[in-house]
């Protein structure tokens, strides 16, 4: 089947429900290019169209951003280098040392040549002369100063028993007290979040996002209950090729606050376990996104049941959502509860109330 030249996108879109038109565009594009069609969200509310830049999360250019596209696109024209996956293990075993992050960061910047050196700063056009400071005879590199230098030498020969003891009693100290700090709050209830009512007269809803990269789609899960814990809503819903997880957070939360707009519900306190996406949406300015008009058709509808708002939850106190969504993943349809608590989550639904 074959397009008019003057065809634009408007076609492809079904006005009706305000998204794509899944079976035209399979049909009318190869697989690929109707997947990549497929996996842009639409403007909920019809919001007119935006350029944004995909090289940054906030859609804005930067000339940092442009060149490491560029540098990513060299690398996969070039191949990439055949030790970088033995790098990789080295990586997985630097990050999960039980040591203090900033050790860990510095060794990172060193086996990385990213600390600010001689060498470093004069390549940078900051200083007029890449030697060491001390000894004045060789280039500074990271190597030479840590390891090379005759200052950085008297360091280590002076004491390196000693060096090595103080270090030895530092990493055993901070072990003790993250592990302590661990069991405590382990064992300690009060340091736990669980779900809580809502206030007199307000409803609390629930809502989390799931995506499943190898069946190509994501799955979002809404729970809403009154003053009282008991579920007076709740949805499950199946999105097909969204895998970007940004974008999978923002339509779980437009699907949330489009439910409850049209069960004509208000002063609702609508919680999330994802600071990102509950900090996006609490922020008033335009966000130049690829996920920035979902998030404003988000905050528009949010605004329309003032003074309903969004804050951020722990994952203890999201767990109904949480249970839902999964299974949501395991479906095929779409489904909307209307006072009645899904059976999946009336477990958890009974011991919060509880609570």
């Amino acid at each position: 089947m074959g397009m008019d030249p003057d065809t634009r996108v408007s076609f492809l879109i079904d006005q009706q429900v305000g998204g794509w038109n899944y079976v035209l565009v399979q049909n009318l594009f190869v697989e690929r290019e109707a997947e990549q069609i497929l996996s842009i969200a639409l403007s909920p509310l019809c919001r007119p169209d935006r350029i944004t830049w995909g090289g940054t999360k906030n859609g804005t250019f930067t000339v940092r951003s442009a060149y490491h596209l560029e540098m990513q696109r060299r690398r996969q024209e070039e191949g990439e280098c055949s030790t970088q996956g033995d790098n990789t293990e080295f990586w997985k075993w630097l990050w999960g040392l039980q040591a203090p992050g900033v050790i860990k960061n510095f060794a990172w910047k060193v086996a990385n040549e990213l600390l600010p050196t001689r060498q470093n700063l004069f390549r940078r056009k900051v200083i007029s002369a890449p030697f060491c400071p001390f000894c004045e005879s060789e280039t500074e590199t990271t190597f030479h100063i840590l390891w090379n230098c005759p200052s950085t030498t008297a360091v280590w020969q002076e004491a390196p028993g000693q060096l090595v003891i103080q270090a030895r009693e530092m990493l055993v100290a901070f072990a003790s007290e993250n592990s302590r700090n661990t069991e405590e709050g382990v064992s300690n209830p009060h340091s736990l979040h669980l779900w809580e009512k809502p206030p007199p007269g307000w409803m609390k809803a629930n809502w989390d996002a799931a995506v499943d990269q190898k069946l190509n789609r994501m799955s979002t899960g809404v729970v809403v209950r009154d003053e009282q814990g008991v579920v007076v809503a709740a949805s499950m819903a199946i999105v097909p090729f969204i895998r970007d997880p940004s974008l999978a957070e923002a339509i779980g939360a437009w699907h949330a606050l489009s439910l409850c707009s049209f069960q004509g519900f208000s002063q609702v306190n609508f919680e999330r376990d994802s600071q990102v996406v509950v900090s996006v949406l609490q922020k008033g300015n335009q966000s130049c996104s690829s996920i920035g008009q979902i998030i404003e058709d988000t905050r528009h509808c949010l605004s329309a049941l003032y003074p309903s708002r969004v804050t951020f939850v722990k994952h203890e106190a999201n767990t109904a959502a949480h249970k839902l969504v999964k299974s949501a993943l395991c479906r095929q349809i779409d489904h909307v509860w209307i006072k009645e608590c899904p059976p999946v989550i009336q477990c958890v639904v009974a011991n919060e109330q509880l609570s």
